[in-house]
């Protein structure tokens, strides 16, 4: 009933149930009236239907538009509410859940599919910085055109999300990793292109990215291509930043404890 009404709109919906309405009014006064008159009530049944019709048409579009208009208000709640769970409300792109819950079923698509895919990782470089010298207001402002700029870049299919504060992950369906590294350098060429004003002054950024693509036979789970692409990313920061680079696992098992000691400092 509920999803009818919607597509009938307010105005359809409001004729369609007041008909409903008007004709169950009739019944139900024939109904009466006919009993009444079995039992000796000298009711005159046209002066009823008349009465019953009117009535109808009075008040019954007036209670269904109260009610079809409160009915849109919890849809169009729902839905808002919906949004905000799913959407950052900064940037408008995916949040952190909604994301890794998309991700998760592509994931299975092209394992099942044998289709590439690649995650990619980007992080703000030195971004405290920004905040402490123009201000919050000014972050969010580059946060904001961010979106803008990923949006120049990116296809239909592409799946972006502010995976949290000034970092953003990327799903880049069939996409193999030298696709993947060819979308990081047209970010970084866009990222380098943009500039900000924020109260006549021109903001510029840089971004550090890493890549995890798939097939890779030492990952098996999404979480282990999103921790893979961080790695990259962490790497991409030690390396200099504003650059993208590869996580690969070292043989060395000193040069692991390494990174590992870095990772844990980091966090």
């Amino acid at each position: 009933m509920k999803k009818t009404i919607f597509k009938l709109g307010r105005v359809k919906g409001l004729i369609v149930i007041t008909s409903i309405s008007i004709l169950l009014t009739l019944a139900i006064t024939v109904t009466i009236v006919l009993i009444l008159k079995k039992y000796g009530f000298d009711i005159n049944l046209v002066t009823s239907i008349y009465l019953a019709t009117f009535i109808s048409l009075i008040a019954a579009p007036i209670i269904i538009w109260i009610l079809i208009d409160l009915l849109f208000k919890i849809h169009l709640l729902e839905t808002q509410t919906r949004k905000l769970a799913t959407l950052d409300a900064l940037t408008g792109l995916l949040c952190r859940r909604a994301f890794i819950e998309k991700v998760e079923f592509l994931y299975k698509l092209a394992k099942r599919e044998k289709r590439a895919f690649s995650i990619v990782m980007v992080d703000f470089d030195h971004f405290k910085k920004i905040n402490d010298q123009y201000g919050h207001d000014a972050g969010d402002k580059v946060l904001a055109a961010f979106d803008k700029t990923i949006h120049k870049i990116s296809r239909e299919s592409d799946l972006a999300c502010r995976f949290g504060g000034e970092e953003f992950a990327f799903f880049l369906s069939n996409t193999e990793q030298a696709q993947a590294l060819k979308f990081s350098e047209r970010l970084h060429m866009a990222i380098r292109e943009s500039s900000i004003k924020y109260e006549g002054v021109s903001i510029q950024y840089t971004v550090s990215m890493g890549i995890a693509s798939y097939p890779d036979s030492r990952i098996n789970n999404i979480e282990g291509f999103l921790k893979a692409a961080d790695k990259g990313l962490y790497i991409a920061k030690e390396s200099g930043r504003n650059q993208t680079k590869i996580y690969k696992p070292t043989k060395s098992i000193e040069a692991s404890k390494q990174i590992y000691v870095k990772e844990k400092l980091r966090n």
